[in-house]
């Protein structure tokens, strides 16, 4: 039986929240990206983040394309986030120019929260174990 022979129970393939998670993989944070390097932004950290966004991208085509790796790349991707927005909320509070800790605190309380909802969506989306066969 051929994959367009199987019967595929709903909700499945690209859809619903996935959609949302492969628009920001695939275009909205390259598309950031671009942005920042035309502003002129360089320098050891954007280098880094560049890395991530592309790894990033690389897991939405995968998701896009039904591939298993694509599931398990988004967990890795999740991770490298949330490690990647404590590094830069730790360097943040060790700078001396940040006079107050709140600003960025709520800033990587948030992104661990958002990184944290996702990997949950991954974890118990039907649509995610009925595309990809399993969830993370």
């Amino acid at each position: 039986m051929t994959v367009e022979e199987q019967v595929h129970e709903e909700p499945y393939g690209i859809g619903g929240w996935l959609t949302l998670r492969v628009l920001q993989l695939t275009l909205i944070s390259p598309t950031w990206m671009l942005i920042l390097f035309v502003k002129g932004a360089h320098g050891a950290w954007y280098y880094v983040s560049l890395a991530v966004v592309a790894l990033g991208f690389a897991c939405g085509v995968l998701l896009l394309l039904h591939r298993p790796l694509g599931l398990a790349t988004s967990g890795v991707h999740l991770v490298i986030l949330a490690v990647y927005a404590l590094y830069i909320g730790y360097n943040d509070i060790h700078s001396k120019t940040i006079r107050h800790l709140g600003p960025v605190l709520t800033i990587v309380v948030a992104d661990i929260a958002m990184y944290l909802a996702w990997f949950l969506y991954f974890r118990l989306s039907l649509r995610v174990r009925n595309t990809f066969g399993r969830n993370l």
